[in-house]
């Protein structure tokens, strides 16, 4: 018997234990990797090495685009790290092409050529006609320097295909930055500021669905930035950006890896009228997923959710200023960190805006 999902978030005491037991790890892995960089700074070892490349694990755990495309730049961002060479690896299967194509029960094929021909990052290098690979599901510096040795040992090329490279990018957030080197979006020219929200539902309306921030957090987010907007005089336009049901439907759990039993999706319960309090608001519902990318990577400022998808866009974005929600991906030190309710710092938000936009007189009358 089919049971309609109820929109419930868990309990607050296992929040909080898997919340604290998260932290443990990212602690220890915290730890570890500080204690190689020490030993190579007391050594005086350079992590650099013409024998050893990283590539994206792509046919291990092909879930979302923005998942993949997240490890493939974020592999990349510990390439440089690391001084060593990256080799490109394109997706090769997408599991989940979003809330439409469950609701659809179809797949598109061709999407990921789409992908794979706006998201290539250029390799360093040929790989030699005699290599050997070794799968790396987490890499952080220890695995890192065991292949290095082994690497050096062997005198041959080892290409690593790496899964998770976040316990060194989450570690060191700020080695993210070279990926506004190679993105392919840029600042889009436009007459107002355009605001992105990313209000993450679709699949977490049935499976994982604690990771969902309130409607009452983004528009408590988007009225301060209006406010601060309007008190500078400045023209705005807010983006919504979300996937919901256009009608109720049953996901099997042969449609979704993370489902144990079939579960009903009632459109009923996932309205935006609440939204509808935004000033100046257009909603992008169930868009284009390459396009919804592309503007929010461009967007002069963009509210994330705690998503792959928005964590991407958010490093792809080369100038807009980035408001981010604690979650388990470490943030860049210039993102401005908001609270449960919505709260971050307007100065700071105020001083971004005016370094990125590089314009209206306004901002700067009003910061001194």
């Amino acid at each position: 018997m089919l049971k309609p999902i109820k929109m419930m978030t868990e309990s607050f005491a296992p929040n909080l234990m898997r919340d604290l037991i998260k932290l443990i790890k990212f602690k220890i892995t915290q730890l570890v990797n500080n204690a190689v960089r020490f030993y190579w700074q007391v050594m005086g070892i350079s992590p650099h090495s013409n024998l050893l490349g990283l590539t994206y694990a792509n046919d291990k755990f092909t879930d979302g685009a923005g998942a993949q495309i997240q490890r493939i730049y974020s592999i990349y961002a510990a390439s440089r790290l690391l001084q060593v060479p990256y080799i490109h690896s394109p997706l090769t299967k997408l599991n989940y092409q979003g809330l439409v194509a469950l609701e659809q029960n179809t797949t598109n094929q061709d999407i990921v050529d789409e992908y794979n021909q706006i998201f290539k990052i250029s390799s360093d290098r040929e790989l030699p006609v005699d290599y050997t690979t070794e799968y790396i599901k987490n890499l952080d510096l220890l695995t890192f320097e065991k292949l290095r040795r082994k690497a050096l040992k062997s005198k041959k090329f080892i290409l690593a295909k790496v899964l998770l490279p976040y316990k060194i990018t989450d570690t060191y957030p700020e080695t993210l930055q070279c990926v506004k080197d190679v993105s392919p979006f840029s600042l889009q020219k436009s007459s107002v500021i355009r605001i992105a929200i990313h209000v993450r539902r679709g699949d977490l309306l049935f499976v994982a669905s604690h990771r969902m921030l309130s409607n009452e957090y983004y528009i408590s987010v988007a009225q301060k930035i209006s406010a601060i907007l309007d008190q500078l005089k400045l023209d705005y336009v807010f983006e919504l950006h979300t996937e919901l049901p256009t009608q109720s439907f049953t996901v099997t759990a042969n449609q979704h890896s993370m489902l144990k039993s079939d579960v009903v999706v009632d459109y009923k319960s996932t309205q935006l009228a609440e939204f509808d309090v935004i000033p100046n608001l257009e909603k992008f519902v169930n868009a284009d997923p390459i396009e919804t990318l592309q503007r929010m990577s461009s967007a002069n400022v963009l509210v994330m959710s705690h998503s792959s998808f928005s964590y991407l866009s958010a490093i792809l974005n080369v100038k807009g200023v980035i408001l981010y929600h604690k979650f388990w991906h470490s943030p860049l030190k210039n993102w401005l960190i908001t609270n449960n309710v919505g709260d971050f710092s307007q100065e700071e938000f105020i001083q971004q805006l005016q370094k990125n936009l590089a314009v209206p007189e306004q901002i700067s009358s009003l910061i001194e």
